[in-house]
């Protein structure tokens, strides 16, 4: 590999670790849990997001949902593991 290509690739790994590590630092404190269970409902994480008759109102509701799936994914990640270097945003 040249020497900008993997200087690109470290960058933007060091860069998802410090998301991850800012995504588990934020959501430690004591009211994250009210907000992710907020966040929860509002986004439909756990409901369909079809909307009969609306293609754009089931994409725009699919689109909300990826918030809250995208939150729990990065919180279900372990801070400083080698799995976790080797991804990439």
């Amino acid at each position: 590999m040249n020497k900008p290509a993997e200087e690109d690739i470290q960058r933007r790994q060091q860069e998802k670790k410090a998301t991850i590590a800012a995504f588990h630092e934020l959501f430690a404190q004591r009211s994250a849990e009210l907000v992710l269970k907020n966040l929860s409902k509002e986004c439909y994480e756990n409901e369909l997001t079809f909307v009969k008759g609306d293609p754009s109102g089931s994409a725009f509701n699919s689109g909300k949902r990826y918030v809250i799936l995208h939150i729990r994914r990065l919180m279900a990640k372990k801070l400083d593991t080698d799995k976790q270097e080797k991804a990439v945003l």
